[in-house]
């Protein structure tokens, strides 16, 4: 996948990667595999990789031995159930998706509560109206509701709006018609 990120957080993420040409893809899908079982690796987690696309040059980063805010977009592609799969592990089950090779195309967009106005530093306060999109392909996460306070000692993150579609165009539709229905106020 891939990622728009400001002041080193993601924003928006998608996948598969419109930018990476498939043998790379194979050759870190295959990485991140080998890694993981040469660790002894249980679990899900993510293994993480730089693309440059004017070097075709890539890096590993990092392993996060966890779920990411951004598991979503590989569920969508990939038609699993991350969390059901870190559970199952965790409790001795065996786990391996259906697929590994992606199906269709997944935008993950972050809502917070920022002030665009304020170089888009968090803007806590009382959200008066969330009203999520919905319809094919749309899915929200979130875990709030009108009149909870959006407090300011974490993450300003309200919600994650994830689409889906048999291709990149597609999802992309989805993705502008959901933000178009999101209607999210916070008062502070």
């Amino acid at each position: 996948d891939c990622s728009i990120q400001r002041r080193n957080q993601k924003v928006i993420e998608e996948a598969p990667s419109p930018i990476l040409p498939p043998e790379v893809e194979k050759l870190l899908r295959g990485s991140a595999a080998k890694l993981a079982k040469m660790a002894e690796y249980r679990g899900v987690g993510t293994a993480e990789f730089l693309y440059q696309p004017q070097s075709g040059v890539s890096t590993f980063l990092e392993v996060n031995s966890r779920l990411q805010v951004e598991h979503t977009i590989t569920e969508c592609v990939l038609g699993c159930d991350l969390v059901e799969a870190q559970l199952d592990t965790v409790h001795g089950i065996p786990w391996s998706p259906d697929t590994t090779t992606p199906l269709g195309h997944a935008i993950e967009m972050r809502v917070n509560a920022e002030n665009p106005e304020k170089s888009f530093q968090p803007s806590p306060g009382k959200l008066l109206i969330f009203r999520p999109p919905s319809g094919p392909g749309v899915r929200v996460d979130s875990g709030v509701n009108e009149g909870m306070s959006i407090p300011p000692d974490f993450d300003s993150m309200v919600a994650k709006v994830i689409v889906w579609g048999p291709t990149r165009s597609q999802a992309s539709a989805r993705a502008r018609r959901a933000i178009q229905e999101l209607d999210v106020v916070i008062e502070d």
